[in-house]
């Protein structure tokens, strides 16, 4: 398995060109018993878990996660507004929680989150495009085949700084679901 893109010492990188069909998907091995914890961020438990941006690259060394990297940025850039995901993927489970973050990447290395999002598979059909809610009964997913998510992130507004990078992560939380026959 290949491990370059893997968190954030890797080489995968975040560009607007489509990728072709020739190359490699990104794979990597979730382990349930060893979840990727919550830091910072917009949070619905802020009694339990401390909100906020917080400092993400400790996180990012683990290779359970998938982290793409901007080129050295030359410029200021600015976002405000509706951040969106559109993620292609497959799990081996029944159903997964895919997570999405963009984070700041200062020339220290740290990495702060800005916004992230969550989409979990089963309920995709629910999701058809960012800002879009369409109630729909949810339905498991087929192991190993390819599903479109539309992953959305809010809104924000930052300006990344010129000789710092942005950075979007991904990672899922699996769910392993029985199934009684």
């Amino acid at each position: 398995m290949d491990e370059s893109f893997k968190s954030r010492f890797g080489d995968g990188h975040l560009n607007w060109e489509t990728p072709t069909t020739e190359e490699q998907h990104d794979k990597y091995l979730y382990d349930p018993e060893q979840p990727v914890p919550t830091k910072g961020g917009p949070l619905l438990l802020p009694a339990k878990i401390k909100g906020g941006a917080v400092n993400q690259s400790q996180l990012e060394e683990r290779s359970d996660i998938l982290c793409y990297t901007s080129y050295t940025l030359e410029q200021d850039y600015t976002v405000i507004g509706n951040v969106s995901a559109t993620l292609y993927a497959a799990s081996s489970p029944l159903d997964t929680d895919f997570v999405v973050r963009l984070v700041d990447v200062h020339p220290d290395g740290k990495a702060v989150n800005i916004t992230d999002g969550i989409i979990r598979a089963s309920a995709r059909e629910s999701y058809p495009q960012a800002g879009v809610f369409k109630p729909t009964e949810s339905s498991f997913i087929e192991p190993d085949r390819v599903y479109k998510y539309t992953i959305d992130m809010w809104a924000t507004a930052v300006t990344f700084k010129a000789a710092t990078v942005f950075e979007s992560r991904y990672l899922a939380v699996i769910f392993l679901v029985g199934i009684v026959i």
